[in-house]
């Protein structure tokens, strides 16, 4: 390969770049966009606790010992109780997993980033915290676009860990370098697709 110098003077349009070994940088370039990242968002989190004390007493139900078995056996027969638990339990599980949103965060370019930081500087030169990551948070979701307003009410709406959930992955998918990614579910479904074909 021919190492060749830029001219710092004027850089050339995508279409007039020359080709390397090849490689149209133009092409690439034109088809590139800057990197997302996956945040699964709860919206009915008042029931997470529901759900886990729920959890807790089928649990105790089902203890060796207790009401519901009998000496030596896991369950032998069934509290009146438990029925009603599980069903309640089925219930509150399918409203949680209709409620969860699975949210993509772009990377932010450099500019934008500074663009929004100073919108919310104050006089004293300090930065807002909780209105930067508002901002930044709606300016960055492009799987569900909103609006700065919007991304106030979620923060309030869904609580500030799974807003933080949220704002640390704009902040990161900005900030930090980007690697291919591996999944080994896909990878292990992938074959066992391969061996039945």
């Amino acid at each position: 390969m021919t190492e060749q110098t830029a001219d710092l003077g004027q850089v050339p349009a995508p279409q007039d770049l020359p080709l390397v070994d090849g490689f149209d940088l133009g092409a690439w370039l034109a088809n590139s966009r800057p990197p997302t990242k996956h945040v699964r968002v709860i919206g009915a989190g008042h029931l997470l606790g529901e759900y886990e004390e729920l959890d807790a007493r089928l649990a105790d139900l089902r203890v060796p010992g207790s009401r519901s078995t009998r000496p030596g056996m896991f369950v032998a027969q069934t509290d009146p109780e438990e029925p009603r638990i599980v069903a309640r339990m089925t219930q509150v599980r399918a409203e949680i997993d209709a409620s969860t949103i699975d949210m993509r965060f772009q990377a932010l370019p450099y500019e934008v980033q500074q663009e929004l930081d100073a919108s919310v500087r104050g006089e004293d030169g300090k930065l807002d915290p909780v209105e930067r990551q508002v901002r930044w948070i709606a300016a960055a979701c492009v799987s569900h676009p909103m609006t700065v307003s919007q991304a106030r009410q979620m923060r309030i709406a869904v609580g500030d860990g799974q807003f933080d959930a949220c704002w640390a992955a704009v902040w990161a998918v900005s900030q930090q370098q980007v690697s291919v990614p591996f999944s080994l579910a896909h990878s292990t479904a992938a074959a066992q697709e391969a061996q039945t074909s």
